[in-house]
């Protein structure tokens, strides 16, 4: 029986073992070697089943047969053993073999989808891999770039810098470093490398990431052509206008003008006494014997023609000129273009700063703004030259310009002593001429101005006579202002210094404008912040708005519920409202108008701008206060601009009063342009009121009279108000408070009543292409049109819309509208996407979207070829009648 039952277990074991070698034959795929194995233990238990049945129906066994078996039961369990361990090892083995697999089959999908261009090369530079990027990038296929080296596609290759960039890599050090591609076609970009060393199969490869950065250089050539530019302006200010000579000064001017703009002809002409003709003063192109010498009458040439416009203009092409004649000099000179601004002081034009070039050339609005601003300092420069030769030639003579000269001068003996000064320099610094003359200039500068002039005085020698330099003075009440100096030194024969005369102009105003500069650059930095965080923030309120209304559709009758819902479209669309005063700060932008009743405007933005005030407002409004055509956020930020206002002049507390009327402004009311309705609105506080000295500038940027805020409120209101073609006025009384009168054109307009703003969704069907580069959006404007009773299909920006819009008129299933964001960061926005539409179909029903509800596009959305506007975020409704209108060929309204 012992025997019996040790044959039993050997032959289950050796069953067993084979159907392991099976299983490993099938799961490794070392099929030979396992079907042996199996084979032998196949083998084995058919011999010991064989023992097994001699055993039952013979003899019994003896006990050398019993220790035999026991040795075979032993041998089958180590077999079993054996193989079990092994299989265990090799599966563990095969699945680590696939998921090594499936990693490196990922990491390739992430090489050959890398936004960069990847290359491996070895050390002779020639590359063994690449990714589809760096194919894109230079143009190659895969096949064409393995086996090239660097030096076909890196102009700037140099094996000596490869073999440093070499040693580097071999001590573990990455290298990333700037250089320039070469594309298969030649054409040359900037790139950035970024180098690794890794080893593969006991040899050394070099790992490459290469990116373009033609889009990164040209950011960085366009703000350091800008800062170029400001910096330029400043110098040329200097420049000029400390250019004593006539002579010097016209050669100055047209040598910085040619200069800074590139010219081939820079040219400064004058008029004559009779102011009948233009003389040419001096020119850097046309013969030198033109100088002096050519002259041009009304009628001839650009320049007399920017002469009697009193305005800048420019010429493209002089073959094509119409408007005068061209001097044969033009004709002579093969001249194609040219830009010309006018010398213009106090109004009066002195003559004119003109350029051309040999070649077509269009000048830009920064290259005319520099050109006037060179002319401007001329011409002041000019006429400061000039009264200064007339005073050297006869002092007596013209003793009263010199005193009333719009700029100080005064002369000082070789102690530094006032000897003389003129009635400007005694005005400015708040003296009598007689109380200046006879004391030292440094009685009248700052403790830093007094040290500098000591130490540039003592430096003035004969051959050291002139000096230009700015110092801050101070009046008598204690105020200071800086002035720029121009200091020329007379001497004896012996060399010692006799008397300097200085001509010292008041700077204020440059000083002031490049803080204004700089602020205005520091609050364009901020404007664009808060436009592309207003945008990106009403992307998102799209996505929550959407999907609060398609929960408001699907909700059941629970009262609550919807309750609930219509707070959250509220708070919605209050944030809405709050982005909307970020894109009114960071453009400006026309205002997208509807008509509306003020009244609710402005007693909502009162009462906003003065939460946790201890101000309160009293409201006179009469109920049939005619409508207005508005942009309702811009003009609620002008309500709370003055509101914010009058709660500041009332620091202890007090009363806004407002009140509106309907009032009729006859033709001949001079302070407005236009005749016709207005209504009236009186913002009116009691508190310290503005200086009458003031009154005058409040509109003015930066200007504020408050300890604290930007002096930009008043500013902004005056804007919005005037792009409504409406009007502001001031009052004032210190100590009695300021009222404030805003005019708004009355509208003709009906208002639509709230059954009809918040009526009923238009269902309807159709085909409808969503264009938006959010998914969020995306994803809820297609719901909320597929419940309208739509079909709906999608595209992330204008290539793929175009082309799906040509797909569906192939496949004859037009889109019966198409729903289109206006900008696309980094591809093509609706603005752009509308023209190619309009070829394929000019019939396309297209509605403009866009969280920048300022933009001129949204504004007037006609004039590009839209049918209807729709501001993010927007309700089911405002979407439904939209896109109700547009496909039914009605121009839509603003939703």
């Amino acid at each position: 029986m012992i025997t019996a039952f040790i044959l039993g277990i050997s032959i289950v074991l050796l069953l067993f073992a084979v159907v392991l070698t099976v299983r490993l034959a099938l799961k490794t795929g070392k099929k030979t070697a396992w079907t042996l194995i199996g084979a032998a233990a196949l083998l084995m238990a058919a011999r010991q089943t064989v023992v097994f049945s001699g055993f039952l129906f013979e003899k019994p066994p003896q006990a050398d047969n019993l220790n035999l078996e026991l040795i075979n039961l032993v041998l089958a369990g180590l077999l079993v053993g054996g193989i079990a361990v092994i299989s265990r090892f090799l599966l563990a083995m095969s699945q680590s073999e696939q998921e090594l697999k499936s990693n490196i089959d990922f990491s390739r999908h992430l090489i050959e989808h890398a936004s960069d261009g990847v290359f491996l090369h070895n050390l002779d530079g020639k590359f063994v891999e690449v990714n589809q990027y760096a194919c894109s990038m230079l143009g190659y296929t895969r096949e064409d770039l393995i086996g090239m080296s660097i030096q076909q596609v890196e102009m700037t290759y140099d094996p000596k810098s490869f073999q440093t960039i070499w040693q580097r890599l071999n001590r573990g050090i990455p290298v990333t470093f700037d250089g320039v591609g070469r594309r298969k076609d030649g054409t040359a970009f900037p790139v950035e490398a970024s180098l690794g060393l890794i080893h593969q199969n006991g040899s050394s490869l070099i790992l490459s990431l290469v990116r373009d950065t033609s889009a990164r250089k040209q950011t960085e050539y366009e703000y350091t052509r800008r800062t170029q530019y400001l910096e330029n302006l400043l110098v040329v200010s200097r420049e000029i206008t400390t250019t004593k000579e006539l002579p010097a000064l016209f050669r100055n001017v047209i040598r910085t003008s040619k200069d800074l703009l590139h010219l081939d002809f820079s040219t400064l002409m004058l008029l004559n006494e009779s102011k009948d003709q233009l003389v040419m003063e001096d020119t850097i192109g046309f013969p030198e014997s033109t100088i002096g010498t050519l002259s041009l009458m009304e009628g001839q040439g650009l320049s007399s023609f920017v002469v009697k416009n009193k305005a800048s203009d420019t010429v493209l092409d002089f073959s094509l000129e119409n408007r005068f004649s061209v001097p044969q000099i033009i004709v002579d000179k093969k001249v194609t273009s040219a830009i010309c601004v006018p010398l213009t002081l106090n109004d009066e034009v002195l003559g004119v700063l003109i350029g051309h070039m040999h070649d077509k050339r269009e000048f830009t609005h920064d290259e005319l703004s520099l050109y006037q601003n060179i002319a401007n300092q001329a011409a002041l420069a000019i006429t400061n030259s000039r009264n200064l030769k007339a005073l050297e030639e006869s002092e007596l003579k013209y003793r009263d310009l010199y005193d009333r000269a719009p700029d100080m001068y005064h002369s000082l003996n070789k102690d530094g002593i006032i000897i003389d000064c003129n009635e400007t320099e005694a005005d400015m610094l708040g003296y009598r001429k007689e109380d200046i003359i006879g004391r030292p200039l440094t009685d009248f500068l700052t403790d830093e101005s007094k040290r500098h002039f000591k130490k540039q005085f003592a430096s003035l020698t004969e051959e050291n006579v002139q000096l230009n330099l700015e110092r801050v003075f101070v009046r008598k009440d204690g105020s200071v202002f800086p002035a720029a100096l121009n200091v020329f030194a007379e001497f004896d024969d012996e060399g010692a210094l006799i008397k300097t005369r200085t001509i010292a102009r008041d700077v204020s105003e440059r000083v002031k404008m490049e803080e204004e500069l700089l602020k205005a650059q520091k609050l364009e930095s901020i404007g664009i912040l808060a436009g592309g965080l207003a945008h990106d923030f009403n992307n998102m309120l799209a996505g929550i708005l959407g999907n609060v209304s398609l929960a408001r559709l699907y909700a059941d009758s629970n009262g609550k519920v919807t309750e609930r819902l219509d707070e959250a479209e509220k708070a919605s669309l209050r944030a809405r409202d709050l982005t909307q005063q970020l894109l009114t700060f960071s453009k400006g932008g026309e205002p997208v108008k509807k008509p509306t009743a003020v009244a609710e405007v402005i007693k909502e933005s009162s009462s906003f701008a003065l939460r946790g005030s201890n101000v309160r407002c009293e409201y006179s409004i009469p109920e049939d206060l005619w409508p207005v055509e508005i942009d309702e956020g811009q003009i609620n930020q002008a309500i709370s601009n003055l509101i914010i206002n009058g709660d500041q002049a009332m620091p202890q507390g007090g009363t806004i009063r407002i009140a509106c009327e309907n009032v009729l402004i006859k033709p001949k009311a001079s302070a407005f342009h236009r005749k016709g309705k207005y209504i009236r609105i009186t913002i009116k506080d009691h508190g310290v009121g503005v200086a009458a000295e003031h009154i005058g500038k409040i509109f003015d940027p930066y200007f504020t009279t408050k300890q604290k805020g930007s002096g930009l409120g008043l500013t902004t209101t005056y804007s919005i108000i005037s792009k409504h073609e409406g009007y502001v006025f001031v009052k004032s009384k210190v100590g009695k408070g300021t009222s404030f009168e805003i005019y708004l054109p009355a509208s003709r307009k009906k208002i639509k009543p709230d059954d009809e703003i918040e009526g009923e969704i238009i269902r309807g069907t159709g085909r409808i292409l969503v264009m938006d580069d959010e998914e969020v959006v995306r994803g809820v404007t297609g719901e909320i049109l597929k419940d309208l009773g739509y079909e709906v299909e999608y595209a992330k920006e204008g290539a793929e819309a175009i082309e799906l819009y040509k797909q569906s008129r192939k496949a004859n299933q037009p889109f019966n509208a198409v729903i289109m964001d206006l900008t696309i960061p980094g591809g093509m926005g609706g603005k752009e996407t509308i023209d190619h539409l309009l070829q394929i179909d000019p019939e396309v029903r297209a509605i403009v979207s866009s969280g920048y509800s300022n933009d001129p596009v949204m504004a007037n959305h006609e004039k590009y070829g839209f049918l209807g506007v729709v501001t993010k975020p927007c309700k089911v409704y405002e979407l439904s009648r939209v896109l109700h209108s547009a496909m039914n060929d009605h121009v839509a309204d603003h939703a």
